[in-house]
């Protein structure tokens, strides 16, 4: 199967914040895994810096298959930055 894959990213966030709320932002859409999902510039227009260490981030995906058009549900995933 040939999945696209759409993500979104939070702001930078504290250890506490466990609910992201409508902060997550459509990032990148891309056809391979493959692919380099290099978003520095659109974090830092959108939110102002990137994360530093110790910052937490929620990831927000979904895939769709291009040939059936199965969509999977939105899977939200909270990572702590741990290296710049």
């Amino acid at each position: 199967a040939s999945w696209y894959l759409a993500y979104g990213l939070t702001p930078p966030l504290r250890a506490t914040n466990n609910t992201p709320g409508s902060l997550v932002r459509l990032t990148a859409r891309t056809l391979s895994e493959n692919d380099d999902l290099t978003a520095n510039v659109f974090y830092i227009n959108q939110f102002g810096r990137l994360p530093v260490v110790g910052d937490y981030v929620f990831v927000k995906y979904r895939l769709a298959d291009q040939n059936s058009y199965a969509v999977t549900a939105p899977t939200l995933i909270k990572v702590e930055i741990e290296a710049a």
